[in-house]
């Protein structure tokens, strides 16, 4: 597994695991599914298709990643789940224009090459980035750790 190592504000180096290919494409795929059960419930609610329908539906489908990652502290619901976080690579949390710009090349990354373009900037990239993360300078850790630490141990 891939690690990236942050020194913070005050010198201390901590190493976290990058998100894998896998992982991420997993929060994905969880994320799709609350947005589609978010359009079920808003079909059923208004009806089918009207105006209300859209203007209920659209802003979610669009701002969904962005607001999730703003209010969330870098996780959506699907990072969340998978236990991953949006980090910046200087050591701390990423501002909202850190999180905007990923947001924006995120149409690139995903929405207009299917998601091609970002796994295989992820899968080739040293610190498992996609477009809008290289130019946001943040990138996708795991928050499990890979020690387990037992009574004994101690």
């Amino acid at each position: 597994m891939k690690k990236i190592e942050i020194v913070t504000s005050h010198n201390i180096t901590v190493v976290y695991n990058l998100a894998t290919v896998m992982q991420r494409v997993l929060s994905s795929i969880i994320d799709l599914a609350v947005v589609g059960l978010y359009m079920i419930v808003i079909s059923m609610l208004t009806g089918g298709i009207s105006f209300l329908y859209y203007v209920l539906i659209f802003p979610v489908i669009i701002l969904y990643h962005f607001l999730f990652e703003v209010f969330n502290n870098g996780q959506s619901i699907g990072k969340m789940a998978m236990k991953l976080k949006v980090v910046t690579l200087k050591g701390r949390s990423p501002t909202i224009v850190d999180l905007f710009l990923r947001w924006i090349f995120r149409t690139i990354d995903v929405a207009m090459s299917l998601g091609t373009l970002a796994i295989l900037f992820v899968a080739s990239s040293s610190r498992s980035q996609r477009v809008g993360d290289i130019l946001a300078e943040t990138s996708v850790i795991s928050l499990q750790s890979e020690q387990i630490i037992e009574l004994q141990d101690l």
